[in-house]
Parts: C-alpha cells; sequence; structure tokens
C-alpha cells in the first residue's frame, strides 16, 4: 500500500468514525481497529469496506484531477461517499479538500451544469439535507466528465478541485452491493 494511498484510507478512517458518532467517538476509537480493504477500483475511483463496531461502513472515493493553482490539489485531497448501514446512511457525500475552510464560505459545486451547495465543517464539507445529497449522487451517476468544487480556505482566496465522474457509478453500486442500507429510520 502506497503511503497516499495508506492517508486516504486513515483520513477516510477518520471522516467516517467522526461522521458515525460525533468527535468524541473519533477520539475514543484507535485508528488500528479500522482497516478498509479495497473492494474495487473504477476508473477514477476506488471502493472500500471497513469493520467498524455494529457493522460495517463502505465508501468510494476520489482524488482531485486538477486545479488552477497548486494548493488545489493537496495530495491529502478526497470526494467521498459513504455509506454506514447500521446507521440507515446511503450515499453520503463529503468532500475533504486538504486544508481548513473558512467557516462562513459557501462550498458550490458543479456537476453539468447542475449547482449544488455544501456547508462546511473544518476540514470538510457537507450536504444540508438528504434531498439535496440523493440529487447531487443521481447527478453524480449521470454525469458527463467532471465535478468542479470551489473552496475557501481560512487563509488565501477561493480555488477549485476538478473530481473526474469516471467510474463513480460503478464504485456507487459496489458500496451499495457490499453495505446495503438498513430500514431508514424513522425521524
Amino acid at each position: 500500500m502506497t503511503d497516499r494511498l495508506r492517508s486516504a484510507v486513515f483520513l477516510a478512517a477518520t471522516l467516517i468514525a467522526f461522521t458515525a458518532g460525533g468527535a468524541a467517538h473519533a477520539q475514543t476509537a484507535p485508528a488500528a481497529t479500522v482497516q478498509p480493504t479495497s473492494i474495487g477500483e473504477f476508473k477514477d475511483w476506488t471502493a472500500y469496506a471497513a469493520p467498524v463496531k455494529g457493522g460495517k461502513v463502505c465508501y468510494a472515493l476520489a482524488n482531485p484531477e486538477e486545479g488552477r493553482r497548486r494548493a488545489a490539489k493537496p495530495s491529502n485531497a478526497f470526494f467521498f461517499v459513504s455509506n454506514r448501514p447500521q446507521e440507515g446512511i446511503v450515499n453520503e457525500v463529503s468532500v475533504t479538500p486538504g486544508f481548513t475552510l473558512k467557516a462562513d464560505s459557501a462550498v458550490e459545486v458543479d456537476i453539468d451544469g447542475v449547482d449544488f451547495k455544501m456547508a462546511p465543517r473544518g476540514d470538510g464539507a457537507f450536504m444540508n439535507t438528504n434531498e439535496e445529497q440523493a440529487a447531487m449522487v443521481k447527478a453524480m451517476r449521470e454525469g458527463r466528465r467532471d465535478m468542479k468544487i470551489k473552496l475557501t480556505p481560512t487563509r488565501g482566496r477561493a480555488t477549485t478541485q476538478v473530481y473526474s465522474l469516471s467510474g463513480v457509478a460503478g464504485a456507487i453500486d459496489k458500496i451499495n452491493a457490499e453495505c446495503r442500507p438498513a430500514a431508514a429510520k424513522a425521524r
């Protein structure tokens, strides 16, 4: 496993632990207990599965392809689609750009002219509602080439990261097959 891939897996495990159980869970769950395994490569996307307490998580991830400035493609930048079936979470999207985001900034996503807004939270950004998330995943699956994400770091100017959509549908299909969602939780 390359250092870059090892970093991606560690980052994904940390992100999943953080989103699955909050910051307290991420601090109490040692990273060594999460051992993600590649379950498939799909052009520019890779799918992983990892055991967690109460089940497993699956996620697809990609690195940015290009950027207008060097800062747009840090080595620890990733876009994730994750499933946590034991929690009823399916196709949760997030981006970790490789730098801390400005708290009050807009994270703008363009997929073939369809625009989405993500909410920045520290080192990542997430969708605000399940409906917006489902629409974004649909657009990603149907996308022709890439998605452009405009982000603003705490210091500096806004930058754009570009993620290929080549293989995203196959990677999402794989994580959905490997981590089938449980019945949706009542709200």
